[in-house]
């Protein structure tokens, strides 16, 4: 298949800390992949990597064929805004604008004449994702898992290739987290790719494929078939089992 995002040998430090030790990664277009692993161990600094939110030490990442490292930084930054999406485990929304303009805001650069355009586009995003009628809502206004929502919409706004989320579930609970979770799903089903980190074993048995991270590497990884029927139960256990054996 088409590989929306190729890495290799991606080395990455802080200070003297070395994050990510020569980590290579390839995601295929329309996967769902999950990252996992202990804090420290580098999976949220690998997906910073691959999207370009964070420069590397050495080796390579590229996105849909282009090679991230020899873009400059206004292009590195229209490459996000138009083909990736964003989703955090705390949206970051301003205060000053309410649900809809803060949805609208990342794609209004350039788009001006269309912005009635990119507001009913907004509003259709906020009908599909269960939000409609919230548009003028404040971000004190809502409930976490209504925020996250929006981060969603937000994401999808740019009609992104590929959606990464660091945490999305993370501060929600276990009815809004499994909410979110099947949007994304759902989205992916649509043919966008995504890729999120999670410390939640019943979010990443959700996912096509699991990424196991230690100390800056990639040290396994557990793919579920299409072909093969299992619960979430079934693959909860599967995932682990996986951290047991490799002691994650």
């Amino acid at each position: 298949m088409e590989k929306v995002i190729v890495g290799t040998n991606i080395r990455k430090s802080f200070g003297h800390e070395k994050v990510l030790r020569n980590v290579s990664v390839e995601i295929e277009t329309g996967e769902f992949i999950s990252i996992m692993g202990p804090s420290g161990s580098g999976k949220t600094t690998l997906m910073f990597a691959l999207s370009g939110m964070d420069e590397i030490d050495a080796g390579s990442v590229q996105f849909d064929g282009k090679e991230l490292v020899s873009l400059s930084d206004n292009a590195l930054a229209d490459l996000r805004r138009e083909q990736m999406g964003f989703v955090f485990q705390q949206p970051t929304l301003l205060k000053n604008l309410n649900l809809l303009d803060n949805i609208v805001l990342p794609v209004q650069k350039g788009n001006e004449k269309k912005s009635k355009m990119l507001m009913e586009k907004g509003q259709k995003l906020m009908d599909q994702m269960g939000i409609a009628g919230l548009e003028q809502r404040d971000i004190t206004q809502v409930s976490g898992g209504q925020l996250q929502r929006a981060g969603i919409c937000r994401a999808l706004m740019g009609n992104p290739k590929i959606i990464f989320g660091d945490e999305p579930t993370g501060a929600l609970n276990s009815k809004s987290a499994q909410e979110i979770i099947y949007i994304l799903s759902e989205i992916n089903k649509q043919g966008t790719t995504v890729c999120i980190v999670t410390h939640d074993v019943k979010v990443a048995a959700q996912t096509q494929r699991v990424l196991f991270m230690s100390d800056g590497q990639i040290v396994s990884q557990l793919h579920f078939s299409r072909e093969r029927v299992q619960s979430i139960d079934e693959r909860m256990v599967e995932v682990t089992e996986k951290m047991r054996e490799i002691d994650i």
